[in-house]
Protein backbone atom coordinates (compact mmCIF):
# COMPACT_ATOMS: atom_id res chain seq x y z
CA UNK A 1 0.00 0.00 0.00
CA UNK A 2 0.96 3.54 -1.19
CA UNK A 3 1.77 5.98 1.74
CA UNK A 4 -0.94 8.20 0.53
CA UNK A 5 -3.63 5.35 0.15
CA UNK A 6 -2.77 4.70 3.88
CA UNK A 7 -3.09 7.89 4.53
CA UNK A 8 -6.74 8.15 3.21
CA UNK A 9 -7.65 4.61 5.02
CA UNK A 10 -6.13 6.30 8.22
CA UNK A 11 -8.13 9.10 7.81
CA UNK A 12 -11.43 7.74 7.11
CA UNK A 13 -10.98 4.83 10.61
CA UNK A 14 -10.36 8.03 12.80
CA UNK A 15 -13.60 9.71 11.10
CA UNK A 16 -15.21 6.44 11.59
CA UNK A 17 -14.44 6.36 15.18
CA UNK A 18 -15.46 10.03 16.04
CA UNK A 19 -18.92 9.48 14.42
CA UNK A 20 -19.22 6.10 16.89
CA UNK A 21 -18.11 8.17 19.93
CA UNK A 22 -20.30 11.15 18.97
CA UNK A 23 -23.51 8.95 18.48
CA UNK A 24 -22.49 7.19 21.60
CA UNK A 25 -22.55 10.39 23.72
CA UNK A 26 -25.32 11.50 21.68
CA UNK A 27 -27.44 8.71 23.19
CA UNK A 28 -26.41 9.05 26.34
CA UNK A 29 -26.97 12.30 27.29
CA UNK A 30 -30.68 11.64 25.77
CA UNK A 31 -31.43 8.96 28.06
CA UNK A 32 -30.24 11.24 31.12
CA UNK A 33 -32.67 13.60 29.27
CA UNK A 34 -35.35 12.00 29.66
CA UNK A 35 -34.75 10.92 32.86
CA UNK A 36 -36.55 13.90 35.27
CA UNK A 37 -34.88 15.24 38.37
CA UNK A 38 -36.42 16.05 41.30
CA UNK A 39 -35.41 18.19 44.26
CA UNK A 40 -36.94 16.55 47.27
CA UNK A 41 -36.05 16.33 51.40
CA UNK A 42 -34.10 13.88 52.59
CA UNK A 43 -34.60 12.50 56.15
CA UNK A 44 -32.67 10.06 57.74
CA UNK A 45 -33.65 8.29 60.51
CA UNK A 46 -33.17 5.20 63.05
CA UNK A 47 -36.09 3.03 64.60
CA UNK A 48 -35.50 0.68 66.82
CA UNK A 49 -37.23 -2.21 65.41
CA UNK A 50 -36.84 -1.75 61.68
CA UNK A 51 -33.25 -0.25 61.50
CA UNK A 52 -32.51 2.81 59.16
CA UNK A 53 -35.15 4.43 57.45
CA UNK A 54 -34.89 7.11 54.55
CA UNK A 55 -37.47 9.58 52.98
CA UNK A 56 -37.38 11.09 49.89
CA UNK A 57 -40.07 14.11 50.27
CA UNK A 58 -41.30 16.04 47.41
CA UNK A 59 -44.43 18.47 46.63
CA UNK A 60 -46.74 15.74 45.40
CA UNK A 61 -45.16 12.19 46.26
CA UNK A 62 -43.02 11.10 49.26
CA UNK A 63 -40.58 7.21 49.63
CA UNK A 64 -39.99 5.87 52.39
CA UNK A 65 -36.79 3.30 52.32
CA UNK A 66 -37.10 0.56 54.82
CA UNK A 67 -32.98 -1.28 53.57
CA UNK A 68 -33.36 -3.85 56.52
CA UNK A 69 -36.43 -5.12 54.83
CA UNK A 70 -35.68 -4.17 51.61
CA UNK A 71 -39.21 -2.78 51.37
CA UNK A 72 -39.96 0.67 50.57
CA UNK A 73 -43.61 2.98 50.56
CA UNK A 74 -44.84 5.19 47.92
CA UNK A 75 -47.48 7.87 47.93
CA UNK A 76 -47.58 10.26 44.78
CA UNK A 77 -50.36 12.20 43.05
CA UNK A 78 -52.57 12.07 41.02
CA UNK A 79 -53.99 9.52 43.25
CA UNK A 80 -51.96 9.61 46.49
CA UNK A 81 -52.29 5.81 46.96
CA UNK A 82 -50.24 4.33 49.56
CA UNK A 83 -48.01 1.31 48.20
CA UNK A 84 -46.10 -0.86 50.26
CA UNK A 85 -43.56 -3.53 48.40
CA UNK A 86 -41.24 -5.88 49.04
CA UNK A 87 -38.28 -5.79 46.05
CA UNK A 88 -37.46 -9.23 47.38
CA UNK A 89 -40.75 -11.35 46.84
CA UNK A 90 -42.21 -8.82 44.86
CA UNK A 91 -45.56 -8.49 46.95
CA UNK A 92 -47.34 -5.09 47.49
CA UNK A 93 -50.13 -3.60 49.82
CA UNK A 94 -51.91 -0.93 48.56
CA UNK A 95 -54.12 1.69 50.74
CA UNK A 96 -56.09 4.59 50.05
CA UNK A 97 -54.21 7.76 51.95
CA UNK A 98 -57.08 8.29 54.37
CA UNK A 99 -56.85 3.99 55.78
CA UNK A 100 -52.96 4.83 55.90
CA UNK A 101 -53.40 7.92 57.66
CA UNK A 102 -55.66 6.32 60.33
CA UNK A 103 -54.54 2.87 60.53
CA UNK A 104 -50.56 3.42 58.78
CA UNK A 105 -48.08 1.55 59.74
CA UNK A 106 -45.58 2.89 62.79
CA UNK A 107 -41.50 2.40 62.83
CA UNK A 108 -41.66 2.66 66.39
CA UNK A 109 -44.35 0.70 69.03
CA UNK A 110 -47.28 2.97 69.75
CA UNK A 111 -47.90 5.44 72.71
CA UNK A 112 -50.78 3.21 74.03
CA UNK A 113 -53.27 5.78 76.19
CA UNK A 114 -50.22 8.22 77.11
CA UNK A 115 -51.66 11.31 78.78
CA UNK A 116 -49.71 14.28 77.74
CA UNK A 117 -48.00 15.78 80.60
CA UNK A 118 -45.85 18.72 79.13
CA UNK A 119 -44.92 20.52 76.17
CA UNK A 120 -41.69 22.49 76.52
CA UNK A 121 -39.32 24.54 73.79
CA UNK A 122 -36.83 22.55 72.71
CA UNK A 123 -33.58 22.82 70.69
CA UNK A 124 -32.92 20.26 68.00
CA UNK A 125 -29.83 20.95 66.02
CA UNK A 126 -29.36 24.30 66.36
CA UNK A 127 -33.15 24.79 65.40
CA UNK A 128 -36.31 25.50 67.99
CA UNK A 129 -38.59 22.08 68.29
CA UNK A 130 -41.43 21.26 70.33
CA UNK A 131 -40.78 18.56 72.81
CA UNK A 132 -44.12 16.81 74.14
CA UNK A 133 -44.18 14.21 77.25
CA UNK A 134 -46.31 11.53 77.32
CA UNK A 135 -46.96 10.01 81.22
CA UNK A 136 -47.94 6.24 80.89
CA UNK A 137 -50.53 4.61 83.53
CA UNK A 138 -50.18 1.54 85.08
CA UNK A 139 -53.09 0.12 83.32
CA UNK A 140 -51.88 0.87 79.83
CA UNK A 141 -51.81 -2.17 77.41
CA UNK A 142 -48.20 -0.98 77.22
CA UNK A 143 -47.11 -1.56 80.83
CA UNK A 144 -49.52 -5.16 79.94
CA UNK A 145 -46.99 -6.23 77.11
CA UNK A 146 -44.10 -6.45 79.22
CA UNK A 147 -45.95 -8.41 81.98
CA UNK A 148 -47.47 -11.10 79.47
CA UNK A 149 -44.35 -11.67 77.55
CA UNK A 150 -42.16 -11.95 81.23
CA UNK A 151 -44.44 -13.26 83.44
CA UNK A 152 -42.57 -15.34 85.67
CA UNK A 153 -39.44 -12.77 84.99
CA UNK A 154 -38.13 -11.40 88.42
CA UNK A 155 -38.02 -8.35 86.18
CA UNK A 156 -41.37 -8.21 85.18
CA UNK A 157 -41.83 -5.15 87.72
CA UNK A 158 -40.26 -3.12 85.32
CA UNK A 159 -42.34 -0.09 84.16
CA UNK A 160 -42.65 2.43 81.22
CA UNK A 161 -42.71 6.02 82.93
CA UNK A 162 -43.16 8.61 80.37
CA UNK A 163 -42.46 8.97 76.11
CA UNK A 164 -40.88 12.05 74.86
CA UNK A 165 -41.27 13.07 71.19
CA UNK A 166 -39.68 16.02 69.74
CA UNK A 167 -41.25 17.47 66.88
CA UNK A 168 -39.72 20.05 63.94
CA UNK A 169 -41.03 21.91 60.76
CA UNK A 170 -38.28 21.80 58.92
CA UNK A 171 -40.24 22.32 55.59
CA UNK A 172 -44.11 23.12 54.33
CA UNK A 173 -45.64 20.06 54.14
CA UNK A 174 -49.48 19.24 52.09
CA UNK A 175 -52.09 17.91 53.39
CA UNK A 176 -51.56 14.23 52.02
CA UNK A 177 -47.30 14.13 53.06
CA UNK A 178 -48.82 15.49 56.54
CA UNK A 179 -51.38 12.23 55.84
CA UNK A 180 -48.63 10.14 55.37
CA UNK A 181 -46.46 10.58 58.17
CA UNK A 182 -49.48 10.80 60.28
CA UNK A 183 -49.49 6.94 58.94
CA UNK A 184 -45.76 6.47 59.84
CA UNK A 185 -45.29 8.24 63.16
CA UNK A 186 -49.15 7.81 64.48
CA UNK A 187 -48.38 11.48 66.55
CA UNK A 188 -50.98 14.29 67.25
CA UNK A 189 -48.80 17.04 65.98
CA UNK A 190 -49.74 18.49 62.91
CA UNK A 191 -47.34 19.36 59.90
CA UNK A 192 -44.29 18.29 61.39
CA UNK A 193 -41.91 15.11 61.77
CA UNK A 194 -41.18 13.68 65.17
CA UNK A 195 -37.37 13.90 65.01
CA UNK A 196 -36.74 11.76 68.26
CA UNK A 197 -38.68 9.37 70.53
CA UNK A 198 -37.66 8.47 73.77
CA UNK A 199 -39.51 5.63 76.50
CA UNK A 200 -38.29 6.19 79.83
CA UNK A 201 -38.61 3.64 82.56
CA UNK A 202 -39.49 3.51 86.25
CA UNK A 203 -35.66 2.53 86.66
CA UNK A 204 -34.43 5.13 84.99
CA UNK A 205 -33.48 3.53 81.18
CA UNK A 206 -34.15 5.73 78.20
CA UNK A 207 -34.60 3.70 75.48
CA UNK A 208 -34.20 5.52 71.94
CA UNK A 209 -37.13 4.52 69.37
CA UNK A 210 -36.42 7.08 66.74
CA UNK A 211 -33.32 8.81 65.77
CA UNK A 212 -33.09 11.24 63.01
CA UNK A 213 -29.45 11.41 61.97
CA UNK A 214 -30.15 14.19 59.34
CA UNK A 215 -32.57 16.43 57.09
CA UNK A 216 -31.02 17.31 53.80
CA UNK A 217 -32.06 18.86 50.31
CA UNK A 218 -31.15 16.45 47.76
CA UNK A 219 -32.06 15.89 44.05
CA UNK A 220 -33.27 12.59 42.41
CA UNK A 221 -34.91 10.95 39.35
CA UNK A 222 -38.25 11.24 39.52
CA UNK A 223 -38.23 7.36 39.26
CA UNK A 224 -38.29 7.27 42.68
CA UNK A 225 -41.48 7.79 43.23
CA UNK A 226 -42.98 5.03 40.82
CA UNK A 227 -45.46 2.57 41.59
CA UNK A 228 -43.96 -0.72 41.38
CA UNK A 229 -45.47 -3.21 38.49
CA UNK A 230 -46.37 -7.11 37.94
CA UNK A 231 -45.85 -7.23 41.99
CA UNK A 232 -48.73 -9.35 43.75
CA UNK A 233 -51.28 -7.66 45.86
CA UNK A 234 -51.30 -9.17 49.20
CA UNK A 235 -53.58 -8.76 52.18
CA UNK A 236 -51.72 -6.64 54.54
CA UNK A 237 -48.61 -4.67 54.96
CA UNK A 238 -47.33 -8.01 57.44
CA UNK A 239 -46.79 -9.76 54.30
CA UNK A 240 -44.60 -7.25 53.13
CA UNK A 241 -42.43 -5.82 56.20
CA UNK A 242 -40.63 -8.41 57.43
CA UNK A 243 -42.46 -8.74 60.67
CA UNK A 244 -40.33 -12.25 61.59
CA UNK A 245 -37.31 -10.15 62.42
CA UNK A 246 -39.39 -7.34 63.69
CA UNK A 247 -40.49 -9.58 66.22
CA UNK A 248 -37.32 -10.96 67.63
CA UNK A 249 -36.10 -7.33 67.61
CA UNK A 250 -38.74 -6.36 69.76
CA UNK A 251 -38.23 -9.29 71.95
CA UNK A 252 -35.03 -8.91 72.26
CA UNK A 253 -35.54 -5.00 72.94
CA UNK A 254 -37.40 -6.40 76.36
CA UNK A 255 -35.00 -9.09 77.06
CA UNK A 256 -32.10 -6.51 76.91
CA UNK A 257 -33.98 -4.26 79.30
CA UNK A 258 -34.88 -7.15 82.07
CA UNK A 259 -31.18 -8.50 81.79
CA UNK A 260 -32.61 -11.45 80.46
CA UNK A 261 -29.59 -13.81 79.45
CA UNK A 262 -30.92 -15.38 76.08
CA UNK A 263 -28.06 -17.83 75.87
CA UNK A 264 -29.62 -19.95 78.29
CA UNK A 265 -32.79 -20.34 76.16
Amino acid sequence: MSFRAHKRTSFWIAKSVLFCVAVSLSSSASADAGKKKVAVWKIEQISHVYGPVTFYVADDAVKAIFSKQNATCVMAAPTWKVTMEDSVHKNEFDSSIATWASKGFHIADKTYGGQEAARRTVAWQGKPALEVVYKIKDSDPLQEQYEMLYAESPGRSIAVKTEEETYVKPFKMSSHVQSFFQGIYNHPVPDSLVVDHTRVYTNGRRDNLVHTLAITKVTVDSSEFSYPKGYKQVSSVKMVMNYVNRKKDAVGVFEDLLGVDTKSH
